[in-house]
């Protein structure tokens, strides 16, 4: 029986075409194009979520009068008493009655190394929520915490749904705090930072490429859709470089001393 060479030619290059192909999806690192992809997800969803905060808290102070612009001095003396401690009574009420556990950056570092990632999504919006009331009531609170709880919390919830295993949840939550910081404050490079260096205190690339994913979205969200801007600097001169510039150095050190002492 006399063999068609020119399609046993042809069967040779099909047989080989799959084996390249085979080879080629071996090589490519599913699970890490994977992560990637639910990175931007968290990021889009975590830039609405700061989004929403950010609005939240524009009315909250208009509510409680703490609008951008205000003047302490424009309202009676017991009126500046009387708001931050109703402020703060609702905040302990909620905080009493509903947070079983709260979190913060500390509790957030906590989650991560000793507790699998795993985050009460309830008390974690609840504390987020508290910190509206704080800032517009006079509190000396800042949107960091509340941006990373809220990014967190957004990361987690979306590793819950997709049933993620530990290490990615992991990925997954730091990707949703390093998006919330970057969102709050129009910073996609301080989100990374703020999560390589305080969340993790390690940098790898399995994690730090999705994280960079998701804080580059989580900023596009919020900056185009709800015209969150970058914190502005005031303009500032050296009037005498020389001294001044002692001085700062006096100052860090001072301020390391001091900061290590408080840890």
């Amino acid at each position: 029986m006399e063999v068609d060479t020119e399609s046993k030619f042809k069967l040779d290059i099909i047989q080989e075409y799959f084996r390249i192909i085979k080879s080629i999806t071996r090589r490519f690192d599913i699970e890490s194009a994977k992560i990637d992809s639910i990175a931007i997800i968290i990021g889009l969803l975590t830039g609405l979520v700061v989004g929403v905060y950010d609005r939240a808290l524009q009315y909250s102070n208009a509510l409680f009068g703490m609008q951008r612009g205000f003047s302490v001095h424009e309202f009676p003396y017991y009126y500046v008493i009387f708001i931050p401690a109703l402020g703060g009574l609702l905040v302990g009420i909620i905080s009493y009655f509903l947070i079983k556990k709260q979190y913060g950056v500390q509790g957030l570092i906590e989650t991560v190394t000793l507790r699998g990632s795993r985050l009460n999504l309830v008390d974690t919006f609840l504390e987020t929520f508290t910190s509206i009331i704080t800032i517009s009531s006079g509190g000396s609170l800042g949107k960091e915490a509340p941006g990373v709880l809220a990014g967190a919390g957004t990361g987690a919830l979306v590793g819950r749904i997709l049933k993620s295993p530990e290490r990615q949840l992991q990925v997954l939550l730091g990707c949703g705090a390093a998006g919330g910081i970057a969102a709050a404050f129009c910073a996609p490079l301080a989100g990374v930072v703020f999560v390589v260096e305080v969340i993790y205190g390690e940098l790898e690339t399995s994690t730090f490429i999705p994280i960079a994913i998701s804080s580059v979205f989580a900023t596009l969200v919020s900056s185009t859709i709800f015209g969150i801007k970058p914190i502005q600097i005031s303009s500032y001169m050296l009037v005498s470089p020389y001294k001044e510039l002692m001085l700062y150095l006096v100052l860090g050190l001072c301020a390391g001393v001091i900061s290590t002492m408080l840890i």
